[in-house]
């Protein structure tokens, strides 16, 4: 899978752009608010969720224009050329449409093309909340599995459903357990599905050493840590336990959404909360390119990666290491950064192509 074409039309900061190429690495230069992570954002959208930014699909419209537009043209090893239109105007939602036809999700688009990003805004995910910590590896799940993302859609829509019933205080228990039922189906499906990409990622993990850190992951999830053949009636007796505690606190304390995405730093043997910025970022970049390998082998995908301002916080070494790993995946990368000399000294692979932005 690879982007050949790719245009915005008033998108953030952006009233046309356009690019044109088979390239392997796309380098975006400029300047700080050229608009750089803004086409990333965009490409971005071509995946489930919200993007890079998480943002709501109207904030991407440009200053003083009633819409935004991006089309894409991807080269897919089993579709072909496949074109895919995207469009926010007054409806504020992302219409999407594939060679021309109405999608009814962007779940679909996951057979079409597979997107793994990383930001700065991520840095720190691995330290901090576990509710990003699960973000993060459910959109790895994603690539790995597409029916995943509407399998979190459907759980989340009904979780909430479920919590709106017993904050009313006089739910009907026949419809509660219904909505359970759903919960407890879904759990069996997420469960086994992050696991079996924490397995994947682990197969893959092979960058030993200081330059780039193998990291150790797993999960803590009551849930998923028990599946067995009765998890599904087992699930269920759980949420229907936690009923009152729930209606009491006004949240949700039983559930996969509970479950969170350990990683350590293999080399030194701490947590990834004890962990440098520059650490936690090379894990993460591990992490990535883990599951590039291993869509390459196991599927023979190739996937987009989408790497914002990633130098930062990489030393010269790591730098170095990380292009000679992107000179050699077999994947798409489009990378930004602003201009600097460091650059010019990394970049001298004949796979990349520069773009002033």
């Amino acid at each position: 899978m690879s982007i050949n074409r790719l245009y915005l039309e008033n998108f953030r900061i952006h009233k046309s752009f356009l690019f044109e190429g088979n390239q392997d690495i796309i380098f975006l230069e400029g300047a700080n608010g050229a608009g750089k992570t803004s086409v990333l954002e965009a490409i971005s959208f071509l995946s489930p969720g919200k993007g890079l930014r998480n943002v709501s699909f109207d904030d991407a419209i440009k200053f003083s224009t009633n819409s935004w537009t991006v089309f894409v043209s991807v080269e897919n090893t089993n579709d072909g050329l496949v074109e895919i239109g995207m469009n926010c105007g007054e409806s504020r939602r992302r219409i999407i449409k594939v060679d021309n036809k109405n999608v009814r999700s962007s779940s679909s688009l996951l057979n079409l093309i597979k997107i793994i990003w990383l930001t700065p805004s991520q840095d720190g995910l691995l330290a901090e909340s576990k509710s990003l910590r699960r973000k993060f590896l459910d959109r790895l799940v994603y690539n790995f599995n597409p029916s995943h993302a509407e399998d979190v859609s459907r759980y989340e829509h009904t979780l909430r459903a479920r919590l709106r019933l017993l904050k009313d205080g006089d739910a009907d228990p026949i419809w509660l357990t219904q909505l359970e039922r759903v919960l407890a189906e879904t759990s069996v499906k997420i469960s086994a599905a992050r696991l079996d990409a924490i397995e994947r990622l682990n197969m893959h993990m092979n960058m030993e050493g200081n330059i780039l850190i193998s990291p150790e992951i797993s999960l803590c999830c009551t849930i998923a840590n028990n599946i067995n053949s009765n998890s599904y009636s087992n699930i269920l007796v759980g949420f229907e336990r936690s009923r009152n505690l729930d209606a009491k606190v006004g949240k949700s304390l039983y559930g996969v959404h509970r479950a969170d995405f350990i990683i350590k730093n293999s080399v030194k043997g701490i947590s990834a909360s004890k962990a440098s910025t520059g650490e936690l970022k090379v894990m993460l970049l591990s992490l990535i390119l883990a599951q590039v390998e291993s869509l390459n082998k196991v599927s023979g995908v190739r996937p987009v990666i989408l790497l914002d301002d990633i130098f930062s916080h990489l030393d010269e070494k790591r730098s170095a290491a990380l292009i000679e790993k992107l000179e050699v995946i077999n994947a798409q990368v489009w990378v930004t950064g602003t201009n600097s000399p460091n650059f010019t000294s990394i970049l001298k692979c004949k796979k990349y192509i520069k773009i002033k932005v």
